[in-house]
C-alpha cells in the first residue's frame, strides 16, 4: 500500500517548457534587493533635486549680492558728492582727495 506521501513530487516537463528553457539558455537575470532599489530611487530623486536647489540658490544669492553692492556703491557716491560740493567749489584738491581716500 503506497500512500500519497511516499511518491516523490517531480516537476512536470511539457514540450513547451522544455523548448522555452532551451531558448532561454544559461542566461541569468540580475536581481536587485529592496535596499538597492530604495538607494537607486533616492539617488534618482535627490541628486537632481539637489542640483536644482543649488542652481536656484546661486542665482538668488548672485542677484541679492549684486543689488546690495549696487545700492551700497550708490550710497557711497551720493555721500561723497554731497559732502564734497563745497570743497570742489573752493578748488581744494588735496582735501577732496583725502575725503575720497
Amino acid at each position: 500500500m503506497t500512500t500519497r506521501m511516499d511518491t516523490p513530487i517531480t516537476r512536470m516537463e511539457t514540450p513547451t517548457t522544455t523548448r522555452l528553457a532551451q531558448e532561454a539558455g544559461p542566461t541569468r537575470r540580475v536581481r536587485f534587493g529592496l535596499l538597492a532599489k530604495i538607494i537607486a530611487f533616492l539617488a534618482a530623486i535627490l541628486v537632481p533635486l539637489a542640483a536644482v536647489t543649488w542652481y536656484v540658490s546661486v542665482q538668488a544669492i548672485q542677484r541679492s549680492m549684486t543689488a546690495e553692492f549696487t545700492d551700497k556703491g550708490s550710497a557711497i557716491a551720493n555721500s561723497l558728492a554731497s559732502s564734497g560740493v563745497d570743497l570742489v567749489l573752493t578748488r581744494d584738491a588735496s582735501t577732496v582727495q583725502a575725503l575720497v581716500d
